[in-house]
Parts: C-alpha cells; sequence; structure tokens
C-alpha cells in the first residue's frame, strides 16, 4: 500500500510548473495548501478505483476538511501522482531518474505514449478553462460536461444543430461544438450567467463567428411547441438537430422526452430531483418501489426509458456517468433507427408473436381431441 513519503517525493519530482504543492517532507506547501495545481487533464483520464482507506487518509492531508465528493473529485486529480509514486516504490528511483536510466541502458529514450485526438482535445478545454476570466463554471459542472459529451457523443454522432435545453452557463454546447459534434449550438435557458461569455471565450477560437457557431436564447422550454419553433427558425431538419440536457429538473424530463419524440429528434437527457412527481404517476411508482424494493429513482428512469422504446422509429439507450462527480448520473438517450432497423424489429415482433400463437394453437387443439376421445369413450361405455 502507498504510503505519503513516496506519493510526496513524486509530486515534488513533477516537472516545470507543476512542482511545489507538495515538500519532500510529505507536509502540504503552506503558499499552495489545494493540490489544484496538478494536471488535471490527465488526473481526469486516470485511477478511477483509489479508494482504499490508507489513501483518502493521504488524500484529506492534501485537500483538507471536505465533503465525500469532493475529496473523490480531487482523489481523480491525484491519480497521475499515485501513479507515479507506484514506480518509485517499486524501482525505488523517481520516474526521471528511470527515464534516463532506460535511456543509459539501451541507447534510446523512451517515446512518450501517444494519445487519442479526444484525449488532445480534452486537454485543451482544461487548460482553456483554468486560464479563463472569472466568473466561471466550477471544476464540477467542467467535469460532468466532458463525461457528459463523451457518453453520449457516439450515440448521437455529428449534427447542424444541438440544443442544450435548461444549459445555463452553455458548457455541453460548446463541448459539442468543440469536439466536431456540432456546426451550430443553441443554449435555451431564460437566464444567461455571465460565465457563458467566459466560457465560450476560452473553449472558441478566436477567428471563428462565436456568436453565430454558440449562442444564448432565452426560452421557456416548459412550454409545449418551442422546439418546433426553433427548428423553424434556425432552418434545420429534425433528423440533423439534438437535444441535450443535464440534470433536467423533475417532470422537465419527461417533457423534453414528449417534445422531441413529438418531432423525431434524438436526445440525450440526464434527469434529476425524481421525487418531484405527483397524482397518480407517484401513487405507481411508490408502488413499484416498495414491490421491487429498488430507489425510487431508478423506477422512474426505467419507466422512461419504456416511453422511448414505445415510441415508433425510436431505439432507447442508458448509460451512466462516474458517479464520484454527480449521484445523479443516468443518462437517457433517444436515437431514431434507421428504415431497415425499424423493419427488422418489426418484423422480429411478428415472428415472435406467430411463434407464440402456433404453441398455442397445438396445445389447444392437443386438447381438444383429448377432450373429444374422453367423451366418446364415456358415450361409448
Amino acid at each position: 500500500m502507498l504510503s505519503l513519503p513516496p506519493i510526496a517525493v513524486a509530486a515534488s519530482a513533477l516537472p516545470g510548473r507543476w512542482q511545489g504543492p507538495i515538500s519532500r517532507s510529505g507536509d502540504p506547501c503552506r503558499r499552495c495548501h489545494s493540490a489544484r495545481r496538478l494536471s488535471w487533464s490527465t488526473a481526469v483520464a486516470v485511477a478511477s478505483a483509489l479508494a482504499a482507506p490508507s489513501v483518502r487518509h493521504v488524500l484529506s492531508r492534501f485537500v483538507g476538511r471536505r465533503s465525500a465528493r469532493r475529496q473523490s473529485i480531487a482523489l481523480r486529480q491525484l491519480g497521475l501522482t499515485l501513479l507515479r509514486s507506484e514506480g518509485e516504490s517499486s524501482t525505488g528511483r523517481s520516474p526521471s531518474e528511470i527515464d534516463v536510466a532506460q535511456a543509459d541502458d539501451d541507447g534510446v529514450k523512451p517515446e512518450k505514449p501517444e494519445i487519442s485526438r479526444y484525449q488532445r482535445v480534452e486537454n485543451l478545454l482544461w487548460e482553456a478553462w483554468r486560464n479563463s476570466e472569472r466568473p466561471r463554471p466550477p471544476l464540477k459542472e467542467v467535469l460532468e460536461t466532458l463525461a457528459f459529451h463523451k457518453a453520449c457523443q457516439k450515440l448521437l454522432g455529428s449534427k447542424a444543430l444541438v440544443i442544450d435545453a435548461a444549459g445555463g452557463h452553455g458548457a455541453i454546447a460548446l463541448a459539442f461544438r468543440a469536439f466536431g459534434g456540432a456546426e451550430r449550438a443553441v443554449v435555451a435557458d431564460l437566464y444567461q450567467p455571465r460565465s457563458f461569455a467566459n466560457l465560450r471565450a476560452a473553449w472558441m477560437p478566436e477567428d471563428e463567428d462565436t456568436e453565430r457557431a454558440v449562442r444564448h436564447e432565452r426560452i421557456d422550454i416548459s412550454c409545449p411547441g418551442w422546439l418546433k419553433s426553433l427548428l423553424e427558425r434556425e432552418g434545420v431538419h429534425a433528423e440533423a438537430t439534438a437535444v441535450v440536457a443535464a440534470h433536467a429538473c423533475g417532470g422537465l424530463s419527461d417533457e423534453l422526452i414528449r417534445e422531441c419524440t413529438a418531432l423525431s429528434v434524438e436526445f440525450a437527457i440526464m434527469p434529476c430531483c425524481h421525487k418531484k412527481e405527483s397524482g397518480r404517476r407517484r401513487d405507481m411508482l411508490r408502488h413499484a418501489v416498495k414491490l421491487l424494493d429498488i430507489p425510487y429513482s431508478v423506477v422512474l428512469d426505467i419507466a422512461r426509458l419504456g416511453v422511448i422504446d414505445a415510441c415508433p422509429g425510436y431505439k432507447a439507450s442508458l448509460r451512466m456517468i462516474d458517479k464520484a462527480i454527480s449521484p445523479m448520473n443516468r443518462m437517457l438517450i433517444g436515437t431514431r433507427e434507421t428504415s431497415p432497423q425499424t423493419e427488422a424489429r418489426a418484423d422480429s415482433r411478428r415472428n415472435y408473436v406467430d411463434k407464440l400463437a402456433g404453441k398455442f394453437r397445438t396445445i389447444f387443439s392437443t386438447s381438444r381431441g383429448k377432450h373429444q376421445e374422453l367423451q366418446e369413450d364415456s358415450a361409448d361405455s
């Protein structure tokens, strides 16, 4: 198990501007008590299961008294440091010393592993966020945005227009634009925070028409028909549009599902505030919770998946982000099926019903024949 001195030495061995947050004695630096100056981009990509008690004890010395969720997020920030310390503890040398030794033995310095285009863009976004003006979205919101995008971007694909419903600071819309998943993006919300302009300036190229590429529009998404009106103003077809929403509160998730399925628009929604239900539906869900012995929020989201799957031409998918980022981490995704997929699905259902009906016809005919034989035997006797 890792101890504090190797971690401290590894942290102090970080190159360049990352030196200094932790002293070699293992005590946090007075000038920079927090570990936030460690590499954000690398930290997000490493170490997903480092929750041992000893590691949390070490973590508490870095981040001080914080909530369990903040400690879990900070734990990922320390992932690079912990992995470095593993290598040092197994060899007795720091990472830089290991590289030098390998270069001396082989004559060639080891090459750095290549990273994907997605990771490169993510690194740039983290760097731009760190250097952006304040106010800006907090760390948790950025982590959530990147996790949300990564979970649904393959299913949604590239769109001409992405609508970030109740998007606030617009980080999800900007992420889709930055990764090339949207030609244009609209943040539909009644309130535009100042952090939207700062984040757009940081995540959008300077030579790009930022006003046209990503803009904030005052829209009340609780009003029926808002999506149809927006698509008409934008001049974009439904099949080239996607609606995304993180933490669509209570019944807003259901309204977004109805609005999108009515127009055949693909969508990805992360619901929250599941307790805000009323009437007959709430009673039905509570009864199901008691019978199935599973959480209320799980029952409600499964019911929503069934609604999506029952819509003609739709395929329902469930994705999840890391629970350490947000406990409301389930994503409901509705994508349009192609005509061959729809026909194949309908044929499969018909074949199943025909097979089931044939089985029952055989059972009924057999039982009817036996019944007639019994009647004939009783008549003869």
